[in-house]
């Protein structure tokens, strides 16, 4: 199947709305362009070869046997330094016929980046309101924490990042992931959900609703980034076949032109913003862990240097006359004492990690008994 087939197929049945596809890039038309171009050079050609034959009349026929006069060379004035052609340029007539085209059909680079603007706005309005969605259901009142989503949501932002759909980061596939692949890691993070069974767990029923919309939007980037695949191909596809033709090499300078008045890619500019306004809104245990222990930081003691550790580790450097700081290695750690407890990033962990800070504070008096009675201390209760 012929490509022009193909790009049309994929506009009507890939489910795109009617006005992306009006956007689209116009590639049956832009062929046409190709074609008439062609036919006027050729004309022109035939029109000045006439002309010079006429003009030029043989005084005396040729002689079959007489060596050959005339060899026909093709000479281009080119640049010293950059080796650019110095005279490639249409003729007036093809000029106005490009001219008129593009008078009478918008540029489709011009409908494409004004599409693409239109809907990185609407997607952004979109996270921004989810953002308020989720803060509502998640956020700890006074006394109701365990009537919250908040752990709920907190496994499904770390999920999310765990299946990096759109970008990796990882050694072996790193960068930006094409539609094919983003489709099957946003269907794998979906049935993940179901299979965890978190969206069952839910206490809140605006937490279901809102995670509806939190997959609408994934999906939103994942039909915008297949859109603008198909459209750079036939982009690419146009100009290939334009230097095959007059040779003029703009396949190498024309797609870099289009991107500078193109707005940045959707599926790049709005993870960006879920990374930075929708996720945060939910904090992650990864971004408090204690960096010695791997626990929770509480009570989270700042050294001089900003670091942060939990109480615990730090009494055990402080024990072992241990005064360089395990990461930056200052001499901080001795002078340590009370006044570094932070107390608001205390309140913080308490208010959005209970179950964490509970089980880290029942950890820490297990050890205050232990250094105070021995290996058979008991936590428990022996009396009863």
């Amino acid at each position: 199947m012929k490509f022009g087939h193909a790009f049309q197929e994929h506009l009507q049945q890939d489910g795109f709305p009617p006005h992306w596809v009006a956007s689209a890039i116009s590639y049956r038309q832009l062929k046409k362009c190709i074609k008439k171009l062609l036919r006027t050079a050729e004309q022109e050609r035939d029109e000045k070869l006439a002309e010079y034959l006429l003009s030029n009349p043989q005084s005396t026929p040729r002689d079959p046997d007489a060596p050959v006069l005339f060899q026909p060379k093709l000479l281009i004035a080119v640049d010293e330094e950059t080796g650019e052609p110095l005279d490639a340029h249409l003729s007036p007539l093809s000029r106005d016929y490009l001219q008129r085209q593009a008078l009478a059909q918008q540029l489709s680079d011009v409908r494409i980046g004004n599409l693409q603007a239109n809907e990185q706005k609407k997607l952004s309005r979109d996270v921004t309101a989810l953002g308020m969605a989720v803060t509502k259901v998640t956020e700890p009142n006074c006394g109701s924490a365990a009537k919250t989503d908040m752990a709920r949501w907190r496994k499904i932002f770390e999920l999310y990042l765990e299946s990096k759909i759109f970008f990796s980061t990882n050694e072996l596939d790193h960068g930006k992931h094409d539609s094919a692949k983003a489709q099957v890691l946003l269907q794998k993070f979906s049935d993940e959900l179901q299979r965890q069974g978190l969206v069952s767990a839910f206490r809140k029923k605006e937490s279901i609703a809102a995670l509806d919309r939190f997959l609408r939007l994934n999906t939103d980037v994942l039909q915008s980034l297949r859109f603008q695949e198909i459209n750079d191909l036939a982009m690419q596809k146009i100009l290939k076949k334009f230097d095959k033709r007059t040779a003029l090499g703009v396949k190498t300078t024309f797609p870099a032109v289009i991107r500078q008045r193109m707005p940045q890619d959707i599926a790049k500019a709005i993870c960006y913003q879920v990374s930075t306004e929708l996720l945060p809104v939910v904090p992650q245990l990864d971004d408090y862990l204690c960096p010695v222990c791997f626990s929770i930081s509480y009570r989270p003691i700042r050294l001089r240097c900003q670091h942060i550790f939990c109480i615990r580790c730090l009494i055990v450097l402080q024990r072992a006359r241990e005064d360089h700081c395990p990461l930056c290695r200052g001499d901080v750690v001795m002078e340590a004492d009370n006044q570094n407890l932070d107390p608001a990033l205390a309140k913080f962990l308490v208010k959005y990690f209970p179950d964490e800070v509970k089980a880290k504070q029942k950890e820490n008096e297990r050890a205050a008994g232990v250094d105070r009675y021995g290996e058979a201390y008991n936590d428990k209760c022996t009396v009863m």
